[in-house]
């Protein structure tokens, strides 16, 4: 009897387990404005009850005005349709002012399931935050999952037959996924960031093959670390903030074994993470902005 109990237990448990889980959902595609200005968008998110989401967008994904937005809004799976709005930046390359950024906000776009693909397409409008309209235009995405399958199945000996064409069509389309994720920052690049936390958790690795990369840290004029030599291996600072703007310095020392010097750094808060990768020659440095 307490067998079957225990079964009778643990079958609810699983079930209630796999009912709780979260459903993330990403899609990566464009914005086209009135004006045929076409924009890289991304849209991740995740599926609440009651068809409510929650989840991020990033714009202009590959240039220099990359920015992520929180975003929030509501799924139907019986009309199939999508509505959701940004409703402020998480992080930016972008050296605009805020009251400059334009929001944008989708209502009911069509969700399409074509040959195990999903399809997001349907009009935007755009606000700045004062209320002001700003844009508006047409959003087409394709499910994310599928472009990285497509690229799978493209990216073969039978497709491409030269080894070399292959392995640099491979090593290509790898830095664009990299790039869809990790903020690229290069010499003299700033990311402004938005944070709520006291302190910041910051992890610096090498997520290629460790050659003897070099830098250095500081916040504030405050020296974290100096002259650090990265490797595989993920090294964590916490660091307090003590000011309502703070500054990170990640400066160059030596491009170890072959250029450039390549730094992996992840900036949490507990609530965010904030993937980079600065890519800098020696000497060169980048910036990372705080704003409380």
């Amino acid at each position: 009897m307490k067998q079957y109990l225990l079964l009778f237990f643990s079958f609810i448990l699983q079930n209630n387990l796999i009912s709780q889980e979260v459903k993330i959902r990403e899609f990566i595609g464009t914005l086209q404005l009135s004006d045929k200005t076409i924009i890289t968008f991304k849209l991740n998110f995740k599926e609440l009850s009651g068809g409510a989401i929650q989840g991020t967008s990033l714009s202009d994904i590959y240039g220099t005005d990359r920015t992520l937005s929180k975003i929030e809004g509501s799924i139907s799976a019986d009309k199939k349709t999508i509505s959701f709005k940004e409703l402020g930046n998480v992080s930016s390359k972008s050296q605009a002012d805020l009251s400059t950024f334009c929001f944008i906000e989708v209502k009911n776009a069509r969700i399409k399931t074509v040959k195990d693909k999903s399809i997001i397409q349907g009009a935007f409008s755009g606000k700045f935050s004062s209320g002001k309209k700003c844009a508006d235009g047409y959003i087409y995405l394709i499910s994310a999952d599928y472009v990285n399958q497509l690229s799978d199945d493209l990216l073969t000996s039978k497709t491409i037959k030269n080894p070399d064409s292959l392995a640099i069509a491979k090593r290509k389309v790898n830095e664009l996924k990299n790039r869809t994720y990790n903020n690229l920052l290069k010499s003299n690049e700033s990311l402004n960031l938005n944070w709520k936390s006291s302190e910041i958790i910051i992890d610096i690795w090498d997520g290629q093959k460790e050659d003897k990369d070099e830098i250095s840290i500081q916040i504030n004029g405050e020296q974290v670390l100096d002259k650090f030599i990265i490797t595989n291996k993920k090294k964590t600072v916490v660091v307090p903030i003590k000011n309502k703007l703070s500054t990170i310095i990640i400066t160059a020392i030596s491009e170890g074994n072959s250029a450039p010097c390549t730094a992996n750094i992840m900036l949490r808060d507990g609530q965010q993470d904030i993937p980079i990768i600065a890519v800098l020659k020696k000497g060169e440095f980048t910036t990372v902005k705080i704003n409380q």
